[in-house]
């Protein structure tokens, strides 16, 4: 999940789900890493959309930091939103 929010920015919770290749621990991750405060969880409207979707995004403060420790990221743990063909 980091690898992908350090490579696609803070993204809708629900497509951030869309990506994740295992879906039973997915709330569990984003929660630990909330709680560490890797992660920023914000709630923000879409227009056209009605409601206000939960957004997650790297925490500005362990950006860097992050981006050093997880080096390359690794494709296996998540899909990419073009990769339709996998969904």
């Amino acid at each position: 999940m980091l690898y992908f929010l350090l490579h696609h920015g803070k993204t809708e919770a629900q497509e951030l789900r869309k990506h994740c290749l295992h879906d039973p621990t997915f709330d569990e991750s984003v929660q630990r890493a909330g709680k560490q405060d890797l992660l920023r969880g914000t709630m923000a409207p879409i227009p056209g959309r009605a409601g206000l979707p939960y957004f997650w995004e790297i925490n500005p403060m362990f950006e860097t930091v992050l981006r050093d420790l997880v080096g390359v990221r690794q494709p296996h743990f998540f899909r990419e939103p073009t990769d339709n063909y996998l969904l």
